[in-house]
């Protein structure tokens, strides 16, 4: 079904697969969807992953709507694959669209966590595409810039997050700048020693001001073809996702 799918090209699959996220989001937020609905959570995932496969930019738009949920919601849909798995994806949909990922990064709506989710897209997208870090570097410069000039009412220009997690300014800023050293943007190091200085900076998230270090950046993770990433589930007996091909039997199981 998904080569079968596949094969309709983009022009005419891609509208009818935001027509199943689009309804599915609206049902969530509407309260209609209710958690023992598994295959209705599934479909919005499958239709997400093809969404990809297709190349189709607007992966996006649906990131970007999740994002400016609650913790709760993105717990909802991605569990653990929030950060696993999620900023790779929203890289891989954003790479012809860098101004809105670091205007959604920028944008006030979004919880604490959520940023987080795209300050690691947007660093994968600087160690994938070295062209576009004057861009994200001038951007996150900026930002940093912000926080220390307004060093007196950061706590206020950045609430801490309510919810599930509740990060607050130390732990966001701690996993931010891990994010930039992890992408090498060394050209930042004035900032980050300086919110450091400022005692921002979580030190048990990204170790002290001693331990700011550009040159151990992770090796980037593969973006997974969606026929590898069924396989790999198709061999994993324990697996518990909405991509797995028993998806139907799991969903059944769990309601009862």
């Amino acid at each position: 079904m998904l080569r079968e799918i596949l094969a309709l090209g983009p022009a005419t699959a891609v509208p009818e697969l935001l027509k199943i996220t689009g309804t599915t989001l609206e049902n969530y937020q509407a309260g209609k969807l209710a958690d023992t609905e598994w295959l209705d959570t599934y479909y919005f995932q499958h239709a997400l992953y093809l969404l990809h496969e297709l190349q189709a930019p607007e992966a996006f738009d649906v990131y970007h709507r999740v994002l400016r949920l609650d913790s709760s919601s993105t717990e909802f849909w991605f569990g653990d694959d929030l950060f696993e798995e999620v900023p790779t994806m929203l890289a891989h949909a954003t790479q012809t669209r860098l101004p809105e990922l670091l205007a959604l990064f920028e944008d006030k709506e979004l919880i604490l966590q959520h940023r987080l989710v795209v300050s690691s897209a947007i660093a994968r997208l600087a160690k994938e595409q070295s062209e576009l870090w004057p861009a994200i570097s001038a951007l996150l410069q900026r930002y940093l810039r912000h926080i220390i000039t307004h060093a007196d009412q950061a706590k206020q220009l950045f609430p801490a997050d309510v919810g599930i997690y509740s990060y607050g300014l130390e732990d966001y800023l701690g996993l931010l700048l891990a994010d930039v050293q992890d992408a090498g943007l060394r050209e930042l190091e004035p900032e980050i020693r300086e919110l450091h200085r400022l005692g921002f900076v979580d030190e048990g998230v990204s170790g002290g001001e001693n331990d700011i270090d550009f040159n151990k950046v992770s090796p980037l993770p593969p973006f997974p073809g969606i026929f590898v990433r069924y396989q790999e589930l198709r061999d994993d007996s324990d697996s518990y996702s909405p991509f797995h091909p028993d998806a139907a039997g799991i969903a059944q199981r769990r309601a009862q």
